[in-house]
């Protein structure tokens, strides 16, 4: 695999990642959708409350109705690029180092 199949691949599987955080959680008013990304939606197995991240982010939004598509995927994108550019610019450090 090259380096742009590789780069590819990372970026579609933070993509899908992503978007399997949000869930749609209904209208609370005419024209407005509610979305909440749960990073514990992540994690595999049942936890409790002594297994719950610290750290873990649960996210709400408020968007309208149309625009509730391109919300989920500009945040999809945005952690893709994000896993690409790292990948990129550990590349650059590894290079100059050498």
């Amino acid at each position: 695999m090259g380096v742009s199949a590789e780069l590819t691949a990372k970026a579609q599987l933070a993509f899908e990642d992503e978007l399997k955080l949000w869930t749609r959680h209904g209208t609370w008013r005419p024209g407005m959708t509610q979305l909440r990304r749960d990073e514990t939606r992540a994690i595999a197995a049942p936890i409790g409350p002594a297994d719950f991240p610290v750290d873990a982010l649960i996210e709400q939004d408020v968007v309208s109705d149309d625009l509730v598509h391109d919300y989920l995927f500009f945040r999809a994108m945005e952690k893709a690029l994000e896993a690409v550019q790292s990948d990129i610019v550990n590349a650059a450090v590894a290079a100059e180092a050498a």
